[in-house]
């Protein structure tokens, strides 16, 4: 999905995945293949000439029911997605 940021105006790619609660309830760290690939997208915008963040967010969601929190976000930014720890 992209969303335009309100403060920059700038587009931004958002990926969506759902997961089994006991992988979910691992999450510490988005997932390498999904990092690279919001970024592939983001890359895309770019080579196409569209404004893009330096930011991808990656949206996780359990498929159970919870009361807790029902999803966990990942902010990365594309010139320090080296430096994070991704599963």
């Amino acid at each position: 999905m992209l969303y335009i940021r309100p403060d920059n105006k700038k587009l931004m790619v958002v990926e969506c995945k759902s997961m089994n609660k006991t992988s979910y309830d691992a999450l510490a760290n988005p997932l390498t293949d999904h990092v690279l690939q919001a970024m592939a997208y983001n890359e895309l915008l770019r080579i196409n000439g569209a404004d893009a963040d330096d930011y991808v967010t990656i949206v996780y969601v359990s498929k159970d029911f919870s009361f807790k929190n029902p999803y966990k976000e990942f902010r990365v930014c594309r010139t320090e997605q080296s430096n994070l720890d991704i599963q």
